[in-house]
């Protein structure tokens, strides 16, 4: 099975494998999309990551779902992202975080990130997003 890993040098970092994921088309903005962008769409309620760069108007691909995946994520402290906990997606600063508080449920920690780390590997769940916490 083929893995992705930096797809030709961008940003976009999958620990899994395409085949494994579920995606959907979206139109990029103005300004367009960056390969492992982190967006919500809709009312946005789906989140997901951008599978490579994009010019505005152009169609992009949104992976919503995926088993490993690092995304962004505010920049880890001591006690924090640990295996299994819940992660929130951001809409203001583009990243994950542990706060339920005006964020919605994306995914779930798979690998726990060291302090100081700004990414984090996780079960991405994009559909979440609808939830109470």
């Amino acid at each position: 099975m083929s893995k992705l890993g930096d797809l030709d040098g961008n940003a976009l970092k999958m620990r899994c494998s395409l085949a494994d994921c579920s995606t959907t088309v979206i139109t990029a903005p103005s300004g367009g999309y960056t390969a492992g962008q982190l967006v919500a769409v809709g009312d946005q309620y789906l989140t997901g990551v951008i599978y490579k760069d994009v010019d505005a108007g152009e169609d992009a691909v949104l992976i919503y779902k995926a088993p490993r995946i690092l995304v962004p994520c505010v920049a880890v402290t001591s006690g924090a992202f640990d295996v299994g906990n819940r992660v929130f997606y951001d809409v203001v600063d583009a990243e994950v975080n542990e706060s339920a508080s005006g964020n919605h449920l994306c995914g779930v920690v798979m690998v726990a990130p060291s302090v100081g780390d700004e990414e984090v590997e996780i079960d991405l769940d994009g559909t979440m997003g609808f939830l109470t916490t």
